[in-house]
């Protein structure tokens, strides 16, 4: 009985502790958590994945410290806008998400991450977002696992407490104008579509969707590294801003400088500063011979230091970031990052920087991707004058003519492109060689309806024509697949005339087993050369090829202001090329659109005259997409014709040209349409 007691004494004491132990327990949740600057929350609580380390890798700012300022100017209550350009290879991605996952986790909202495109977003979405998510402690488990029946967590739509996360495409409409946001991050702006639709620019369309938290500390962040100068729009957003620099100090003479690759010239001393230089040999006339990257350096800026910093010494060099504005902003609202080039990036080195110059130096369709994503700039193309047609038409050469009656032996293989009209088709046969050096071959008018047999009969004994090189090989349009089959390597564009639209579509896909596709042109600033196929025509039984006409045309605008000789540049014969022929190549020149509000440029394609012809124009830039549908091997052409040469074989056979199979289906079963793709 006592003891009974004394147990019934114990146990308000016990019952007591307990009470204290939940009320310790609430008091901790319900005291606020201390705010931590986002890359002090970023070295507490994120991971970046990694499969080789459970729970993923924690994030160090202190080694990459440059990401320190950008990643706290989004707290920064005097602040609304923020434009970051810079080069691959800086971690854009991962600021990206740290910024993201800071307001999921300190100032929930609802926010928006704009893409490329919808299928990018999604990708972004598995691929990088959902791991990061899934490993930060503070914020995994107020966001729930996705399941195909859970609307708060699909793809591409997170919900949390207090707000949501949208991911959207740049190319729908629909994404950009569903909901309020307080946050937009644009991920990428210069990869996205001159417009949605018919709507407008897509990151100002997304920017009106702020416009509800205009007063509550909204927040407009846009990263991407450049592109063309004219075009580029985070360059255009970054001009309105205060145009930070990453200075860093010199260890020797602590001059404050922005590490840039290209170095200047002190022109007294003949000595190189502020810049990489690497070793080179040089022959007896000083002309380099070999290069030696593995040994590149960086020299002081200050042209009295002038000290080598190796990249031993680059991860103290990059220690301390000092970032000064260098403009004045066009609103103190605004604040922009630039002159990140791969010179700060712990992914890359100096000497990787060089290998990379060295094989572009000499290729100028190569140098403006290495000015985008290893400096970090926007490339500015030759300001000198365009050539102009009578420039061109004084470089036209003896080939094809009574002279010099043969093509050339540089030319390795022919393709042929075909424009629509009412009452003629229009054709132009084009050689090409190694680097895509390219020559006029024929050009021809074929009158007549393009409905009727005439005319492609006409154009069937086209396609069957031989040229002769001056080494007496013969050439045909295409070659012979690696299937072993003809392939004419031909491309009809069927965006001209409604009327002829059908019977052009029957007679590529009659010819389609032969190499003769069906093109048809997009318009829109950035997209690649050849973008989706389809299927067209009543019975959606034509292979149609869809082409991005505007990068098309920057290339083959770009190549005609090159004096013909060597890779990617035109030549020209006197044998046919008359004055209305350089008119019509040259009466669609690039025009420029100022768009006032984002500072920036649209190029569009105009003829100087509604009357100009321009198939000319029209055919030399279908016959590059015809190339790169065939998809050459350029030196086993080039091999095979000289084994060929070597054995004197001169016969009236179609030289074993080794093109892809792009335009051919793998069998004939029209149900397996992707298969029938493959190369």
């Amino acid at each position: 009985m006592q003891q009974q007691h004394q147990t019934q004494t114990q146990n308000p004491l016990l019952f007591s502790g307990e009470i204290n132990a939940v009320i310790t327990d609430v008091l901790a949740l319900l005291k606020p958590r201390i705010q931590l600057l986002p890359a002090d929350w970023a070295d507490t609580y994120f991971k970046i994945p990694d499969k080789s380390a459970k729970g993923g890798s924690p994030w160090v700012t202190s080694d990459v410290e440059y990401t320190r300022e950008i990643l706290n100017s989004i707290v920064d209550p005097n602040i609304s806008e923020i434009y970051i350009m810079t080069s691959s290879q800086i971690l854009k991605t991962t600021m990206g998400m740290i910024i993201i996952t800071y307001y999921i986790d300190y100032d929930p909202s609802p926010m928006m991450i704009l893409l490329p495109t919808i299928d990018f977003a999604e990708k972004y979405s598995r691929l990088k977002l959902e791991p990061v998510l899934n490993q930060i402690e503070t914020i995994k488990d107020k966001i729930s696992p996705r399941r195909s029946r859970d609307a708060a967590n699909t793809m591409r739509f997170k919900e949390f407490p207090g707000g949501f996360l949208i991911l959207a495409g740049s190319n729908s409409p629909v994404d950009l104008s569903s909901f309020s946001i307080k946050i937009l991050y644009v991920d990428e702006p210069d990869r996205m579509p001159g417009s949605v639709g018919v709507e407008g620019d897509p990151g100002l369309i997304a920017e009106q969707r702020i416009e509800s938290y205009k007063k509550q500390g909204y927040k407009i962040i846009y990263t991407s590294s450049p592109t063309d100068f004219n075009n580029s729009r985070i360059y255009g957003k970054v001009l309105l801003g205060d145009q930070q620099n990453p200075f860093v100090k010199c260890p020797a003479c602590g001059f404050l400088q922005v590490l840039e690759f290209f170095p200047k010239k002190d022109t007294i001393k003949d000595e190189f500063y502020g810049g990489v230089i690497w070793d080179k040999d040089k022959d007896v006339f000083g002309k380099t011979i070999k290069h030696h990257p593995e040994t590149s350096r960086y020299i002081c800026a200050n042209i009295d230091c002038k000290t080598p910093i190796y990249e031993t010494q680059k991860k103290n060099l990059l220690s301390k970031i000092y970032w000064t504005p260098t403009a004045t902003p066009v609103s103190p609202k605004i604040r922009s990052f630039v002159g990140l080039s791969r010179m700060y990036s712990t992914l890359s080195t100096w000497a990787q920087m060089a290998e990379e110059w060295i094989k572009v130096k000499d290729d100028p369709e190569s140098i403006p991707v290495f000015t985008n994503t290893v400096l970090g700039k926007p490339y500015k193309s030759d300001d000198t004058p365009d050539v102009d047609e009578k420039t061109v038409m004084s470089w036209a050469e003896d080939y094809l003519t009574e002279k010099n009656p043969n093509l050339p032996n540089d030319i390795l293989m022919l393709t042929c492109s075909v424009d629509t009209h009412p009452d003629r088709l229009e054709v132009e046969v084009d050689g090409w060689g190694i680097g895509e050096e390219n020559w006029i071959v024929h050009y021809e008018q074929l009158w007549g309806d393009p409905d009727q047999d005439e005319v492609k009969i006409q154009l069937d004994e086209l396609l069957e024509r031989k040229w002769i090189r001056e080494d007496g090989t013969e050439l045909s349009i295409g070659g012979i697949g690696k299937n072993g089959n003809r392939n004419y390597c031909t491309v009809i564009d069927t965006g001209g005339y409604l009327k002829n639209t059908q019977s052009i579509y029957d007679y590529t896909r009659e010819r389609f087993h032969l190499g003769v596709m069906a093109i048809k042109g997009r318009g829109g600033n950035g997209m690649p050369i050849l973008l989706s196929q389809s299927r067209v025509g009543k019975l959606k039984n034509t292979p149609l090829q869809n082409i991005g006409t505007d990068t098309v045309k920057e290339i083959i605008w770009n190549r005609l202001k090159y004096k013909p000789g060597g890779p990617k540049t035109i030549h020209y014969t006197k044998a046919f090329c008359d004055y209305k022929y350089y008119e019509g190549l040259f009466c669609e020149p690039p025009f420029a659109i100022i768009n006032k509000r984002t500072n920036t440029k649209t190029i569009i394609w105009k003829k100087k005259n509604a009357r100009m012809r321009n198939e000319p124009w029209d055919l030399k830039c279908y016959n590059y997409v015809a190339l790169k549908i065939a998809d050459p091997d350029f030196a086993a052409i080039k091999e095979s014709l000289l084994q060929q040469n070597k054995n004197k074989e001169q016969t009236n056979t179609i030289p074993q040209n080794r093109v892809s199979d792009r335009m051919r289906p793998i069998n004939s079963s029209i149900n397996d349409f992707v298969n029938s793709w493959r190369k």
